[in-house]
């Protein structure tokens, strides 16, 4: 019952997040490191992913590829967590946060990892 529940989070979760791309782009495009190429393209692409891989999560045959995939995601954010860090904060036109939930968002992105390899099967 807890699996269940639980997958149901992830695809809502997954799901609101893609979609929130498309909603809010210019919160996406302001977190972006600057040496990312094309942002406006790669937010679009980040949320369209999320948004399918919420789908393909709802079908146990495509539930390993979206565990995969989503785990390949989740660390391919770490360069925007990382570059967060190296700055100090979150780049000019977001809100100030504390240092500490800067490393606090790399500790969460391994729960994510661990949430997503949960559903593999």
């Amino acid at each position: 019952m807890l699996k269940k529940i639980s997958l149901v989070l992830i695809v809502f979760f997954y799901g609101y997040a893609g979609i929130n791309h498309f909603i809010s782009p210019d919160i996406y495009l302001k977190m972006m490191p600057p040496f990312f190429p094309v942002p406006e393209a790669l937010n679009y692409i980040s949320g369209g992913a999320e948004v399918l891989l919420a789908i393909l999560f709802c079908f146990p045959a495509y539930r390993k590829i979206a565990s995969y995939t989503t785990i390949a995601m989740l660390i391919s954010f770490f360069s925007v967590h990382f570059y967060h860090i190296y700055l100090g904060g979150l780049p000019e036109g977001l809100p100030a946060i504390p240092y500490w939930v800067l490393w606090f968002r790399i500790f969460m992105q391994f729960v994510l990892i661990a949430w997503a390899w949960w559903h593999r099967e």
